[in-house]
């Protein structure tokens, strides 16, 4: 198991279609991001409600183009 931060850049992007690709391909791909930064917050209190709240949202939308096989978060 490995754990990654995620930003919303070039890198991120690279990552995120290889993703995409694997999962198209038939590969099960687990995300934990809203549970692990849920337990960071809780334990920590280092993120805002609203920097917490964008990183829900942006979890969102990845799982949802995910399943819904379109391939395009980042335009």
């Amino acid at each position: 198991m490995e754990y990654h931060a995620i930003e919303d850049a070039e890198a991120w992007h690279k990552i995120q279609d290889v993703l995409e690709e694997r999962v198209k391909a038939g590969v099960e791909i687990k995300n934990d991001l809203i549970r692990t930064m849920g337990e960071c917050r809780d334990v920590t209190d280092q993120y805002s409600e609203t920097t917490f709240q964008k990183i829900v949202d942006f979890e969102r939308s990845f799982l949802l183009c995910l399943i819904a096989g379109t391939g395009n978060l980042h335009g």
